[in-house]
């Protein structure tokens, strides 16, 4: 039985870590999904949105994914495609930014600690994209 709850245990910490690794995965995903979008010749913009917390079990509260006329590119398995509808249920607030825009934003580290960027607008909290 007790061998039960350390699998458990391990394989909850793992998904927990996995889904957006506080942010990392999610903007390297984005940042490398711009860059195909740019070599396609689509027109594109970075999206970072809201997401309800109970399907993350509060562990974040947004997501950023590249959204183009095409659709929005979700990677899987490192491979990018489009898709109809963004990866995660959009509720709440959105962003749409350009690559330089986004930059800054990150460079300023306003998705993550808001006291530097009140002025932005950005109302998250927590961990982020």
């Amino acid at each position: 039985m007790r061998h039960k709850w350390e699998i458990i245990g391990i394989v909850g910490l793992c998904l927990l870590l996995s889904g957006c690794a506080g942010g990392l995965v999610c903007r390297h995903n984005v940042m490398a999904d711009a860059a195909w979008a740019a070599e396609q010749g689509l027109d594109y913009e970075i999206v970072v949105y809201a997401i309800p917390k109970w399907m993350t079990f509060g562990v974040w509260d947004g997501h950023v994914q590249v959204k183009t006329d095409k659709g929005w590119i979700s990677t899987s398995f490192g491979f990018p495609t489009f898709r109809e509808t963004s990866d995660w249920d959009r509720k709440g607030w959105e962003g749409h930014y350009n690559i330089d825009r986004y930059m800054s934003l990150l460079r300023r580290n306003c998705f993550s600690d808001l006291e530097d960027c009140r002025d932005e607008g950005i109302p998250f909290r927590g961990m982020l994209p």
